[in-house]
């Protein structure tokens, strides 16, 4: 991380036009993704993956 980068919310104002932008076209390349406090929770896998054991816990709970 970048000592010069502003601090939430911040810099979520300089960025605002170039998301809008990248959101009217459909593009990811300057939208905010947040990954939240818990990132060091997550495990990398395949999209495939997480959506089948997602749904695989979905029905035991129903």
């Amino acid at each position: 991380m970048s000592e010069v980068a502003l601090t939430f919310p911040y810099a979520a104002t300089l960025v605002a036009p170039l998301r809008a932008s990248s959101e009217k076209g459909g593009l990811l390349d300057y939208m905010q993704l947040w990954a939240g406090q818990a990132t060091g929770l997550a495990r990398p896998m395949p999209a495939e993956e997480l959506t089948r054991m997602l749904a695989a816990e979905a029905l035991t709970r129903l």
